[in-house]
């Protein structure tokens, strides 16, 4: 079966004629602005973090369940449903609060894993600081989603005045000169950084998220407003 259309189809394959002539297939030696598939054959099969979703909904709303029928007349008559009922909407709210430490975690594994391919953009076990952050598609990231486009690290690299993120399922590199138009903006709530840049002849737009306050893989905290300013700074040139 085929693979389903990517927004980033036509930058990766831009990102792959770079690559091919870059001493060691080195995205930081490129010279260019990337978005490199770390899987270019596809990414390997897991559990879909949809089903897990299903699951996790359908344990919640058992959870509930319980509890309504645990009631009859406005008094308790199963008491020991009442509390199988509890401990399940409790288990699943507070596993509910744990899921972007999971994510983090979970992302952390896949991409310093060793059978990862390709050279990265950020070595996670030689660096001291890296911020979590989901990616989307700059043209629909205002949509509802349940699952995001790709999820990865951060790193501003000030003096070479260039964004390395190494994503799951893609390796982004964006370079000052490549940057078209840099904003942050609102999605549901949400403070979001949207970047569009030049991938070789290819324009793409990345909406990138950082969720929370406290969401970096090592020591690095900040707002998702601080991680904007703290991006322009590197990207753009100071006002005249």
């Amino acid at each position: 079966m085929a693979a389903k259309p990517d927004f980033r189809d036509e930058a990766a394959a831009a990102s792959e004629v770079v690559l091919a002539e870059a001493p060691g297939r080195d995205p930081l030696l490129a010279g260019a602005s990337l978005c490199a598939a770390v899987y270019p054959d596809g990414p390997p099969r897991s559990v879909n973090p949809l089903t897990k979703l299903i699951v996790g909904l359908v344990l919640l709303g058992g959870g509930v369940t319980m509890i309504v029928v645990s009631f009859e007349g406005g008094k308790v008559v199963n008491p020991l449903l009442l509390g199988a009922g509890i401990a399940v909407v409790l288990g699943m709210l507070i596993s509910g609060s744990l899921i972007m430490t999971m994510l983090k975690r979970r992302t952390r594994a896949r991409i310093v894993g060793p059978m990862r391919p390709g050279q990265p953009v950020i070595n996670l076990n030689e660096i001291d600081e890296a911020i979590f952050v989901l990616i989307e598609n700059g043209n629909t990231y205002r949509r509802a989603k349940v699952i995001p486009e790709d999820r990865g690290f951060l790193v501003i690299d000030r003096e070479n005045r260039r964004l390395q993120v190494e994503g799951d399922l893609y390796r982004y590199v964006i370079r000052a000169q490549d940057v078209q138009d840099l904003r942050f903006t609102q999605a549901m709530t949400i403070g979001a950084i949207d970047v569009v840049y030049q991938v070789g002849a290819v324009e793409l737009r990345l909406a990138i998220y950082h969720l929370g306050s406290n969401i970096s893989w090592k020591s690095m905290s900040v707002t998702s407003r601080m991680l904007y300013d703290m991006i322009e700074d590197a990207l753009l040139p100071p006002p005249d």
